[in-house]
């Protein structure tokens, strides 16, 4: 994915970034280079069902159902050869031009173990077929913590060695499948809101906005030991997408370890850890991801830049949190990145500040799909739109239904606050994280935490009423 940051420029040469600024310039410039490509894993479970169809059809119309519920999978990718499809929002789907007798099909789905079946055109079936997924179940123990280790044996966990760890990558790798698929066949570009700034004692200095375009169908790059790019004086991270962990390349030079069930931004989930090769002498990626342990959809990335030598040494640390947002059902994508480079002695900045760390954060507000959107039926090749809404909050007066004009609303991540209108309402938009607590106080009224979500699939306003704080 291609963004615009730290002085690098959209282009077709640079994945999602954030600049790593610093107070003196790097000892050594290093353009960063396009591999040849990404290599696709399909991991298919072998499934005994043989079906036929007329010879002389040449399509294939079906609908993926759960074979547990009995409910329509939407969102499921089917794929025949080089052709791929989502099935609509009712689970079915329609491939048309086939020409062989017999043909392989393959239909996937996060959470649920992957359909290989073979379909024969030579004898008559009924006009839609079926086709059942199984959910998988993945039982893991509390989080483990294990002290720090080498990787010299880097690659895909083995299920002989840890069968769990295995099925839970497995899954990882159907996130990435979806994600490809998504961006190959329904191109999306992002609307990026950028703020960057320096952290200081007294709080967020030099505060910086701006928008940039992101397209979701650019190469995604990774190469051993080049975590950090350089163009001219400026440098950043590469941050991971979804594809970038189960590239061939990544793997092979990580280790994968279980994580177990942790909390992370105040949920269970599943993680797995990874960690960079001992051969790898520059700098590369450590960390942590984080899968839903019920539909096993990617919903976290953490990461950290290792081996911060040479020109790397005045940082003490840099790392990359990354939010995962299900675009459709089973397909998520970026939605939210936050980088911090913290540095290992502070440093004067341009107004005088003494900066501990440089941060950035990036939100996605817009998506616009430039060829259809998954689930289209059409083949008409029509632009889709998806506003990530600023949600507007109502504080209201319990007793009476009033608004309560005045009340302020404060968002403890960042400091920032805003007052309510005349009117009682006011907008999210000053908020930065896409989910956290929001705490509201109003003369006369007791204070008041709130739980908020911000996603493209939260459009309802937020009500909440005050009530008076006794005498």
């Amino acid at each position: 994915m291609k963004l615009e940051a730290g002085g690098f420029k959209a282009g077709s040469f640079l994945p999602r970034v954030f600049s790593v600024p610093s107070f003196r310039p790097p000892s050594r410039h290093r353009t960063f280079s396009r591999p040849n490509g990404l290599s696709s894993w399909w991991l298919i479970a072998a499934v005994s069902l043989s079906t036929t169809l007329r010879a002389q059809s040449s399509t294939i119309r079906g609908r993926v159902i759960d074979a547990t519920t009995g409910r329509a999978m939407p969102y499921s990718a089917v794929t025949v050869g080089s052709t791929e499809r989502f099935t609509t929002d009712s689970g079915r789907f329609v491939l048309t031009g086939v020409d062989t007798k017999r043909v392989r099909l393959r239909v996937r789905h996060v959470g649920y173990t992957p359909l290989d079946t073979t379909v024969s055109l030579d004898e008559a079936l009924p006009s839609e077929l079926r086709f059942e997924l199984r959910p998988i179940a993945i039982a893991l123990t509390a989080i483990r913590v294990d002290a720090a280790r080498s990787c010299t044996a880097p690659g895909a966990p083995r299920p002989e060695v840890d069968s769990t760890l295995a099925a839970a990558f497995q899954q990882l790798q159907q996130n990435a499948q979806q994600y490809r698929l998504i961006t190959r066949r329904y191109p999306f570009e992002s609307t990026v809101r950028q703020e960057l700034w320096f952290d200081s004692p007294s709080g967020p200095a030099e505060v910086r906005q701006r928008v940039a375009k992101v397209r979701s169908d650019g190469d995604d790059n990774y190469e051993p030991g080049r975590a950090i790019v350089y163009q001219g004086l400026t440098r950043a991270v590469v941050i991971p997408t979804l594809a970038v962990f189960t590239d061939r390349a990544f793997v092979e030079a990580h280790c994968f370890r279980a994580g177990g069930m942790d909390v992370y931004d105040g949920d269970s989930l599943v993680r797995i850890d990874f960690q960079a090769a001992d051969k790898i002498k520059g700098p590369d990626l450590d960390g942590s991801i984080y899968l839903d342990p019920k539909s096993l959809v990617i919903r976290h990335s953490h990461i950290s830049v290792s081996k911060l030598t040479g020109d790397l040494s005045e940082f003490d640390s840099i790392s990359v949190e990354t939010r995962f947002e299900e675009i459709v059902p089973g397909v998520p994508i970026v939605s939210e990145s936050q980088g911090r480079s913290h540095y290992t002695h502070p440093h004067e900045s341009r107004t005088g500040a003494r900066a501990r760390a440089y941060v950035e954060h990036q939100r996605d507000v817009q998506l616009e799909f430039l060829r259809g959107q998954p689930g289209d039926t059409g083949s008409a090749a029509t632009k889709r739109r998806i506003r990530r809404p600023d949600r507007v909050l109502g504080l209201f007066d319990a007793n009476t239904g009033t608004p309560v004009a005045g009340a302020e609303v404060f968002d403890p991540r960042t400091g920032n606050s805003v007052k309510t209108t005349a009117t009682g309402l006011v907008s999210l938009a000053f908020v930065q994280s896409s989910r956290g607590v929001l705490y509201v106080g109003a003369e006369g009224y007791e204070p008041v935490h709130i739980d908020f979500t911000l996603s493209f699939a939260d459009t309802i306003p937020m009500t909440v009423l005050l009530r008076h704080r006794p005498p």
